[in-house]
Parts: structure tokens; sequence; C-alpha cells
């Protein structure tokens, strides 16, 4: 594996492009916040299958899943590029996690290892478009780590077109339940905002209606252009007033703003 171009954004945000054995691409992103804390973005496949409509990695197809020494590599090179300890980990770059669960698992494991990186279980995220049979997986083989779901819209027919290869919201939330009382964590839930899709009052009142009986955080997250878009960006202004909506339907709420588009590093942005 090796680093062929290093990015870095204003914001301290860091992008590298890695090309692995086989001459496949993959791409890992460094975070810095407020807090200081230092989070690597993680890949778990090179492209993904699960074709979501605002996802640039979409656009490349499933081309393999990554081997846990990759995903362990990443971490390597992220830290030798950018000269910075790591403090949490997120497995939100390119690919779908819990389509690559025993590899993602073993990583983790290494991570958490006292003798390796030490790095704290609760510090340790997992983000998933829904995949069922990833989400029991994780249920059988602890450990358990943080769990993000991308939920984008509580309405079906909305969420089904923008995200056309997840199970039904009911499926999910069935597991997203299961996992819950089994691993005693709250549990993120993702909604990218669009303009003039899924940022009204009655979205946010279905998003209430659906998460009932979990205990959730919402993140909200502007959309991130992507280049050939069909989706358009909301203002701050659009995404504050649906924040508002959402908390007010009675959740816990934050806007994540995003890093690092400078250099296509954000949300939904990594692919070449």
């Amino acid at each position: 594996m090796t680093v062929i171009r290093t990015l870095k954004a204003e914001d301290n945000t860091g992008k590298i492009i890695i090309e692995l054995d086989d001459k496949t691409l993959i791409e890992s992103v460094l975070l810095e916040d407020q807090s200081n804390r230092i989070t690597a973005c993680l890949s778990s496949q090179v492209g993904c299958a699960q074709g979501c409509k605002f996802c640039k990695t979409a656009q490349m197809g499933l081309k393999r899943n990554l081997t846990s020494t990759e995903i362990i590599e990443q971490f390597n090179l992220l830290k030798k590029s950018f000269n910075r300890t790591i403090t949490n980990i997120v497995y939100m770059g390119m690919g779908e996690p819990l389509h690559n669960t025993t590899a993602v698992l073993e990583s983790i494991r290494y991570f958490t290892n006292p003798k390796t990186e030490n790095i704290f279980l609760r510090r340790i995220t997992v983000s998933t478009s829904g995949v069922t049979k990833g989400i029991k997986e994780l249920v059988k083989q602890q450990p358990y780590p943080g769990l993000a779901f991308s939920l984008i819209s509580a309405d079906s027919n909305i969420r089904e077109k923008i995200m056309p290869n997840t199970p039904s919201l009911t499926e999910i939330k069935n597991e997203l339940i299961y996992y819950q009382k089994k691993s005693n964590k709250r549990i993120i839930i993702e909604v990218i905002v669009f303009k003039n899709i899924n940022n009204t009052k009655e979205e946010a009142t279905a998003i209430a209606e659906y998460l009932k009986g979990l205990d959730v955080i919402v993140n909200l997250i502007p959309y991130n252009t992507t280049g050939a878009d069909v989706f358009k960006s909301p203002s701050l202004k659009q995404v504050e007033l649906f924040s508002k909506y959402v908390k007010e339907s009675g959740l816990r709420v934050t806007i994540r703003h995003s890093k690092g588009t400078e250099i296509a590093g954000a949300c939904g942005q990594l692919g070449e």
C-alpha cells in the first residue's frame, strides 16, 4: 500500500489517496474537531454496491472488500502522513462496512488491543446504510462498537429512490432495537439534508415517529456536492430550521458541519 497523494484543507482536514497492491485506489480522511479529537475516517471497501444516489463512491460500483490488514494500514498511513495521534475511528469512508463485517471487526479488535493502539471502544463507530445481516453479525461477535445508521428519510418512498439497495425501514428498525438491547449504546442517526426533499416539518415528525423506542441522537449533515449533482445543498438557515423541527419533535439533534469539502473529503465525496 502506497500513499500517492496527500491533501490538506484549511480546516485541518487531511485526505490521503492510497494505491493498493492490486493497483486499485481508496481514500482515507483525518478529521480534527473543536475538542481536539483526531478522528480517522476509514474505508472498508474499494467502491460500494449500495448505489446511494448522493454518494460519489457509489458511482464506482463495488470492486472488492478490503482485508483487515488494509484497513489497519490506512490508520497507520494517516498517522504517518499527518504526524498526528489518532483518538477516534469512524468507519464512514468508502464502502459499506457491514458488507465486510469480518474484516471490520478484526480491525476493531486490533485497534482496541492495549498492546497495539489501545483506543477505547466507545471512540469507535461503524456507519451503515441499513444492512440488517451485518447488524446481526455485530450482535453475534463482540466487541460492540458504536453504531450509526444513515436514515436520510423516514418516508419509504423518498428513501427507496435515494437509497435503492437497502431493506425496509421496518426490518432495519427491528435490528436497531435488538442491537441497542444487546449493546446498551445510543445509536447515531444520520440524515443528509437535501434542499426541498427531506427538510420539512412533516419529515421531522415522521423521523420522530420512526425512532420511537430507540435511544438516539440525530446528526443532520448538509448535502455535499459530488459533481454531476441531481441534488442541491440546503442553506444553513434551512438546515437550522429543520433542526428546530426535529428538536421540537422530541429528539436530540446536532448539525454536523462538513469538513474537507475543498479537498473532496467530506461525507459522500470520496472516490476518484
